[in-house]
């Protein structure tokens, strides 16, 4: 019997990178799904979620959430980072560690860009287009370069930082097509063999259907639309 569960909406968002880490652990665990339903007047039914957000006596109630036995937390990178010292993912050394963090934050703010354009843009083409030509870049020659002669964003082992930067990839190639990853070889490379891990493989095809983000977003980023 699983002592594990995981709480989210029903899209890939901010509880991916947990996915993609459990599937590398091979860890056992409960996925519960919360729908949001846009209605005909335009706003949304969170209430699979809203009725259910304070029954389990959360610290700070919020989705993704994770249940392990008596043990409860939110927050995707705190979950993370529990996980990842719950099955030895990563190294202790505080370089390792420090890089894993830089690399986490540094993600973050790529997903906020493109999360934002594809929430509250009030011209989605255009604003995706001067993203694409202006912004993107960026973002892809620093961590490029950050990876030459690298494994891994942290060194030698596989951390944290990896499992969001391999999904900032996905989220940027569901927004653009891999086109735009062209001569970025490092990035490429790591990519390459994070899919090569234990376990990625099968948590992409369980995942492929799914958005990135919720049916009210201007775009959700559909697999079966970008």
């Amino acid at each position: 019997m699983t002592s594990l569960t995981v709480g989210y909406w029903s899209i890939r968002g901010r509880v991916q990178p947990i996915k993609y880490l459990l599937a590398y652990a091979n860890a056992d665990y409960k996925l519960v799904n919360y729908d949001m339903i846009k209605k005909d007047d335009g706003t949304v039914d969170r209430d699979s979620w809203l009725n259910e957000k304070y029954t389990f006596d959360f610290d700070f109630p919020n989705v993704p959430y994770l249940i392990d036995g008596e043990f409860k937390m939110t927050q995707t990178d705190a979950i993370l980072e529990y996980l990842a010292r719950k099955y030895n993912v990563g190294s202790d050394d505080p370089v390792a560690c420090a890089n894993s963090v830089m690399i986490i934050s540094y993600v973050f703010e790529w997903f906020f860009a493109i999360a934002k354009m594809s929430y509250f843009s009030q011209d989605y083409l255009k604003d995706k287009e001067d993203f694409l030509k202006n912004d993107l870049v960026n973002f892809l020659e620093p961590i490029d370069s950050f990876l030459k002669g690298r494994a891994w964003s942290a060194g030698d082992q596989v951390s944290v930082g990896d499992f969001w930067l391999y999904e900032i990839i996905n989220v940027q190639t569901l927004l653009s097509g891999d086109a735009v990853f062209e001569g970025f070889n490092n990035l490429l490379s790591f990519r390459d063999r994070f899919k090569q891990l234990p376990g990625i493989a099968e948590c992409d095809e369980q995942s492929k259907h799914l958005a990135v983000f919720s049916d009210f977003a201007v775009n959700p980023l559909r697999p079966e639309s970008n």
